[in-house]
């Protein structure tokens, strides 16, 4: 398992943190999520054999939410701190 902070540009409001919550848990191989509004971030744990940082990425923009251009604004790649 990895936790890994995810940047998402359009989560604006308590409904779309909610939206990311559930996209994000429906996706085979997450098993927990934080968001931040504050921050537009998602702290997304999951398991990295069964679902990549791409597909990630992938639910999110089918979900209708901008992202950052390049995948290194998508993803901060250090672990979160606990």
């Amino acid at each position: 398992m990895v936790t890994r902070r995810l940047r998402v540009d359009d989560m604006n409001c308590n409904g779309c943190a909610a939206r990311v919550r559930s996209v994000l848990l429906n996706t085979k191989g997450v098993v927990k999520v934080i968001t931040n509004l504050d921050e537009r971030e998602a702290e997304v744990t999951y398991d990295d054999q069964a679902v990549s940082e791409n597909r990630l990425q992938e639910a999110l923009k089918t979900a209708g939410f901008g992202l950052p251009a390049t995948p290194r604004e998508f993803c901060d790649n250090t672990p979160a701190q606990k």
